[in-house]
């Protein structure tokens, strides 16, 4: 947004206080108008809304093109509660195509997601739990780098007491092929065993290398990994990962059913495209690096990791091949998704798995 485009920032804030050490009243939430200064691009220079915790917000912006970025402080927040996230623009057929960034005072990413609606009171776009202590940013930014229009929107947000509690999961690796897999939207009806790319004998011995270093990956995680080499099917809830031996339409290396932020579904679904790995310039340990890569990237995918910009980093967006063959690790790489933040990504897996 232009210096000449200010637009105004409302924040309405309310407030619980403690009266007479019995109990608490709710006061009527005192009001205050902000007017927005450029540049509020980044961090350093993130509009302060306000310096005192608040129960509640309401944020008016613009973005005035597809390069700007409007950052706010929103204050201290407390671990142990939960922000809920509300959206609106007049400008309907633009909402999908921004999105709304919770960071933490670190920069980190804590949820990202795209706008909906039109309407403020049934529009929630998420629901966060918060894992730290401290300040917390909201920014705003379009989804893509393309041309755009301005646009106009208003931000609510919410905070309640929810803590999160970690789940364990358990992942099921499947080398063995299957039929009628339904993984992102896409309906395949046969999945090729990973035998069928590199034979019985050498798809195993492959499959032991995949698995060990894929629980190499997640070490001290609370998170099983099991192979069908090694057993059936288990029993209760679990994510398959299929490393199957079928090629993408695409030329995808691996797909996942989507980004479960904080894992709220402990039975996603993702395929690893074997076919995709058959390089004959590259020994079987390579292969065998390059597909535990993939898995371990689609596998965050179902944790909520998103993709980050770093070929060192197991969530990079799109590491060339030539290095895909090296031993990525989860670490803090800059995001992908969203024109500024980091993500941490072993940080966040030990906030949502547990240790």
């Amino acid at each position: 947004m232009s210096s000449v485009q200010h637009a105004a920032v409302i924040l309405v804030l309310s407030m619980m206080a403690a009266v007479g050490g019995c109990g608490a009243v709710i006061l009527d939430p005192p009001e205050k108008e902000i007017t927005e200064v450029e540049p509020n691009d980044d961090f350093a220079q993130a509009q302060v809304l306000t310096t005192q915790p608040v129960a509640s917000g309401l944020i008016e912006g613009t973005l005035s093109d597809s390069g700007d970025v409007d950052v706010y402080d929103i204050g201290a927040i407390e671990a142990g509660q939960k922000i809920n996230i509300y959206w609106k623009t007049e400008t309907c057929d633009l909402s999908e195509s921004v999105t709304i960034a919770l960071f933490d005072e670190d920069d980190e990413i804590a949820r990202l997601a795209r706008g909906t609606g039109c309407s403020l009171n049934a529009s929630r776009v998420f629901s966060q739990y918060l894992f730290k202590t401290g300040r917390y940013y909201l920014a705003v930014a379009y989804t893509d780098q393309i041309g755009r229009d301005p646009v106009d929107y208003t931000l609510r947000f919410t905070i309640d007491k929810a803590a999160f509690i970690p789940k364990h999961q358990t992942v099921y690796l499947n080398f063995h092929g299957d039929q009628d897999v339904y993984v992102a939207g896409l309906s395949i009806a046969m999945l090729a065993p990973f035998s069928d790319v590199f034979g019985d004998l050498r798809a195993e011995e492959l499959a032991d290398w995949i698995v060990d270093s894929v629980r190499a990956d997640y070490q001290g995680l609370d998170v099983d990994i099991l192979s069908s080499y090694e057993q059936q099917t288990p029993s209760g809830d679990f994510t398959t990962v299929h490393v199957a031996g079928t090629r993408s339409d695409n030329d995808y290396y691996g797909l996942a059913d989507s980004i479960d932020w904080y894992n709220e579904e402990p039975d996603d679904n993702a395929i690893v495209f074997g076919s995709a790995f058959d390089y004959p310039s590259w020994s079987d340990a390579e292969i065998a690096q390059a597909v535990a890569n993939v898995v371990s990237h689609e596998m965050g995918h179902l944790l909520g990791l998103i993709h980050t910009e770093d070929n060192a980093e197991l969530m990079d967006r799109i590491t060339p091949s030539y290095l895909l063959i090296e031993d990525q690790e989860f670490g803090r790489a800059p995001l992908s998704d969203f024109p500024i933040g980091w993500q941490d990504a072993l940080e966040l897996l030990q906030y949502i798995l547990g240790v």
